[in-house]
């Protein structure tokens, strides 16, 4: 679709206050838009938004293809005379003390093996309101070609927009895939991977497999090889799984959602932690999005983000903390992993 289609719609559908998705696949060329100006419209496909903490407050939601961009663009829709509160999280950006304060609070969790592992997060605020969305999400996806790339709007959600290098699962009504991406350097490091980085994939590895074991699904796994995002790379390894039932894979999904790349270990007490000593609301970081149809999905997990509601935007970024984890390592992995978004803001 042209770009300049997609560019307009975007600002339009944000200025406008209308439920949209765009996003273009990973090593894709094409950018898929939908839009839904209906309440409680539904459609057999779109694409679905899930939260950090399904168990928390905030909901899962779905916007559906009502619309294209052309057609919307041809509807030309008004802001709202009295458009509904935008939502507010309240985030200030995460000082250097704050964070490394916060991560020994985690190795304190991690070396008294209350923790296995923990991923602690911060977050960069700033001024939103001269954003070009349209203009953004374009330039996004010539930066990060490799990556899900997206940028949606719902009254419940606000904006989200992302180039996440991890895919969560991808099901096409008979093979499930997903994958254990971990541990974190600077691209192009020639000398072997350190032990705590492999630990760090490794809990993935096994908290997966033992997913697939519980819910009595075989699988294959791939060898361990090293994945480029950006500027930085990390440690994957792939699982295949073939079945016939897409009830049985969300299942499976929810199950593994948020894997311990997102969370910790164990989830649940990870989960808490990260509630109890995080200053922030994480809201859909850390989360999953993506596209599904009556017999499919391709989900990704939220990361390499950042949201905006009250004209301000909040980047997010994180890392997996062990019992080896150093603070000031743990930073610098932060401020690398914050410059796909940074650097997007960045942009000439």
């Amino acid at each position: 679709m042209n770009k300049s289609i997609i560019r307009n719609a975007v600002n339009l559908a944000i200025s406008s206050h209308t439920a949209f998705y765009a996003y273009r696949l990973p090593d894709d060329c094409e950018i898929h838009f939908a839009a839904q100006r209906t309440p409680g419209y539904q459609s057999p496909t779109g694409l679905k938004i899930v939260p950090f903490d399904i168990s928390g407050k905030l909901p899962t939601v779905r916007i559906y293809d009502e619309l294209s961009a052309a057609e919307l663009l041809k509807m030309n829709p008004t802001p709202p005379v009295n458009p509904s509160e935008e939502l507010g999280y309240d985030n200030v950006t995460t000082s250097k003390q704050t964070y490394l304060e916060a991560a020994e609070s985690c190795l304190k969790l991690l070396k008294t093996h209350t923790l296995e592992k923990i991923v602690l997060s911060k977050v960069i605020t700033g001024d939103a309101s001269h954003f070009d969305w349209g203009t953004l999400y374009e330039t996004l996806t010539e930066m990060y070609p490799s990556a899900f790339t997206f940028i949606v709007q719902t009254p419940q959600t606000g904006i989200w927009m992302g180039a996440s290098p991890e895919r969560l699962g991808i099901y096409d009504g008979s093979t499930f895939q997903t994958m254990a991406l971990a541990g974190t350097r600077k691209a192009g490091t020639v000398t072997p991977w350190g032990s705590k980085e492999i630990e760090e994939q490794e809990i993935v590895v096994r908290y997966i497999a033992k997913a697939f074991e519980n819910a009595g699904v075989p699988f294959t796994l791939s060898e361990k090889t090293t994945h480029k995002a950006g500027s930085i790379e990390h440690l994957c390894n792939h699982f295949t799984a073939h079945i016939s039932s897409l009830s049985e894979v969300e299942r499976l999904v929810g199950w593994l959602h948020p894997t311990p790349a997102l969370s910790g270990l164990p989830k649940e007490d990870a989960i808490r932690a990260i509630n109890q000593i995080e200053r922030h609301e994480r809201a859909y970081y850390g989360g999953y999005l993506g596209p599904f149809s009556e017999k499919s999905f391709n989900y990704f997990v939220n990361l390499r983000s950042l949201s905006s509601s009250n004209r301000e935007f909040t980047i997010y970024c994180g890392g997996g903390l062990t019992a080896e984890s150093i603070p000031e390592s743990e930073w610098e992995e932060t401020e690398a992993k914050s410059q796909t978004m940074l650097s997007l803001l960045n942009h000439p």
